[in-house]
């Protein structure tokens, strides 16, 4: 079951996150830095408005679908009404802040049709959180899957006709995820709308709301270390340097890509893990480290093939995006431990260290940016994105509940990323760099097929304990 759901989750995130590296000589073509830096910039403040305006429901209703309790309707339809009016009133609101979000967020970027074209896209596409959690709780990665490949493809049609043949420029890549949304809608009120008939439990809304706000602190930090850096180099540098910054990180987060999917599974296997066992089980130990042990290595072959990537696909206008690759690589290392502590702790209810680590790595994040973009251009932001994963993941790991710990072979591993990522700042395209990425992609194919091996293991082993 679990590599089941994993493979539909990957089939599904290929398309539709991939289909952005897929795309990348198409946008690269036919949108200069400029363009497609605004595009990024406006898709980057789409993030965080999503983020306040529904602070994480998906895994509130993911964590909650876990919770044995004998009003599951009621508690049902007290989240689907809580998540309807956050929605509502919050963009609401925005739409009616637009000219003050736009001087803040979007300078030098005209609202219309930029804006607005977000606002109404984000309503729609937030109306999916309860059903995708249903799915997710259900181990429908399948149904999940299939939602995201029909989305998907509509989104990648979408932009290439409005791209290539209508020449509509960067409003291209918003108008994807649009019409998208508008075609899972009904869907989506079709389950919603009947489960409101329940009404309103205030005992729920009273032992739900804590997990709900604590989603805030750590959305907005989702949002900052993913998306903060674009809107300040486009106020410092310009869409230019947001356009090469987006490309070379879309590159390097090819492994992000890999590390997201993977947490589709993760998630309900820790909280599964923990509710059975607090102090942790044997089996979770080895999902975290063959888990870490498959993602360094391939960010390590990412990084090590980034000049060739660049300019083999993407042309010498984009040559200065090589250089964020490799960083963004390492990121998506501290990814895998960020993600699994994250989990933890909202297992474990660990709720006070989860909201200081989200304060601890946006500050490192924010503060890092505004001394280095200055002095470095887009690597500051890179690095930047390294020094507030680093910091935020090196304080949950450091708690006295984390149960989770480095064997010596990962120990060894990190020492040969370290490594990795000194040959390919230092000598990106050179022989060495090759010949690295060759033996690493050996190494990859390994540990992916061991790593599928053990998915099989494991869904044998969950299933004989529960």
């Amino acid at each position: 079951m679990i590599r089941h759901s994993i493979t539909w989750y990957f089939l599904g995130r290929v398309l539709s996150t991939g289909s952005r590296i897929l795309l990348l000589p198409v946008y690269t073509r036919f949108l200069d830095p400029a363009e497609l830096g605004t595009a990024m910039v406006v898709l980057a403040v789409g993030g965080v408005i999503s983020l306040i305006v529904a602070p994480g429901m998906e895994t509130v209703f993911l964590r909650w679908s876990y919770r044995k309790e004998s009003q599951r309707n009621g508690r049902d339809s007290t989240l689907f009404i809580a998540h309807a009016v956050m929605l509502g009133a919050g963009l609401l609101l925005l739409w009616l802040l637009g000219d003050v979000v736009g001087q803040v967020l979007l300078p030098g970027i005209p609202l219309w049709p930029f804006y607005d074209v977000i606002l109404v896209t984000i309503g729609l596409v937030c109306l999916s959180a309860p059903i995708r959690a249903d799915w997710r709780t259900n181990n429908r990665g399948d149904k999940v899957a299939v939602l995201e490949l029909v989305q998907a493809t509509i989104s990648i049609i979408t932009v290439l006709v409005a791209l290539i043949l209508f020449r509509a420029g960067p409003i291209s890549l918003l108008l994807g995820d649009l019409v998208a949304a508008f075609v899972f809608a009904p869907i989506c009120i079709h389950y919603i709308v009947p489960r409101l008939r329940y009404g309103w439990d205030r005992a729920v809304w009273k032992a739900v709301a804590p997990t709900l706000f604590v989603g805030v602190p750590f959305s907005l930090a989702t949002w900052g270390l993913s998306s903060l850096d674009r809107v300040l180099l486009n106020r410092f540098l310009g869409p230019a340097d947001v356009g090469l910054y987006g490309v070379g990180y879309t590159v390097g987060a090819a492994a992000i890509m890999v590390t997201i999917i993977l947490n589709k599974e993760w998630e309900p296997l820790v909280y599964r893990a923990i509710a059975e066992h607090p102090l942790g089980t044997k089996w979770l130990q080895h999902l975290w480290q063959r888990s870490l042990l498959l993602v360094v290595v391939l960010s390590a072959t990412i990084a090590l093939f980034a000049h060739e990537i660049i300019y083999l696909l993407l042309g010498s206008q984009y040559a200065a995006s090589a250089t964020v690759v490799p960083l963004i690589a390492v990121v998506a290392m501290f990814k895998v431990p960020h993600m699994f502590l994250h989990n933890l702790s909202l297992a474990r209810g660990r709720l006070a260290a989860l909201t200081t680590e989200n304060v601890l790595s946006l500050t490192v994040f924010t503060v890092s940016n505004l001394i280095l973009i200055p002095l470095l251009g887009i690597l500051g932001a890179a690095w930047a994105a390294i020094a507030a994963y680093a910091s935020g993941t090196l304080f949950m790991y450091s708690r006295s509940w984390n149960v989770y710990r480095l064997n010596r072979i990962m120990t060894i591993w990190i020492f040969v990323a370290a490594s990795v990522l000194v040959i390919s700042i230092q000598m990106p395209g050179t022989l060495v760099a090759l010949v690295g990425g060759v033996l690493m992609s050996g190494f990859l194919v390994r540990e992916a097929r061991q790593y599928w091996v053990f998915l099989g293991s494991l869904d044998q082993t969950v299933s004989r304990d529960a």
